[in-house]
């Protein structure tokens, strides 16, 4: 059974891990988004990126509520 100590380090780790993929994602959706600004408004590549864009958001927004549940663990250990 694990300690309170190892508790609260298993969930900082899981706090930093879920952050960087935040940041990832993040980077990730800038990218996307500057590379749609840079095509023609008729280039159908468009679609797809802002497609992507959608999920990778949905993806971040998942991260993030994940990240606020584990601060509210690490808070109540």
């Amino acid at each position: 059974m694990a300690t309170d100590r190892e508790h609260l380090s298993d969930v900082e780790s899981d706090f930093r891990a879920t952050s960087e993929t935040v940041a990832a994602d993040a980077e990730r959706l800038r990218s996307l988004e500057a590379k749609k600004a840079s095509l023609d408004p008729e280039d159908p590549r468009r679609t797809a990126l802002s497609e992507e864009a959608v999920l990778l958001g949905e993806e971040i927004r998942k991260m993030t509520t994940l990240e606020l549940a584990l601060e509210g663990e690490a808070t109540r250990s």
